[in-house]
């Protein structure tokens, strides 16, 4: 399954496969619906690649993980 990650705002919101996560005021992430396990997976891949790669943004792209 191939998972789409879009960035509206650095770091706060996300739209994975057209569902939208955000972070909550606590910092939490949320969804209003349920990722499945792979949505999740890459996400959390996906985020992690913030401090690997050291960047200010993405500017809105979109970005396939397998």
């Amino acid at each position: 399954m191939i998972v789409e990650i879009k960035e509206i705002e650095h770091q706060e919101k996300y739209e994975i496969n057209e569902k939208l996560v955000y972070k909550d005021q606590f910092g939490n992430w949320q969804c209003d619906c349920e990722l499945s396990r792979t949505e999740k997976e890459a996400f959390k891949k996906f985020a992690k690649s913030w401090g690997d790669n050291n960047k200010e943004g993405f500017n809105g792209e979109a970005h396939n993980f397998h």
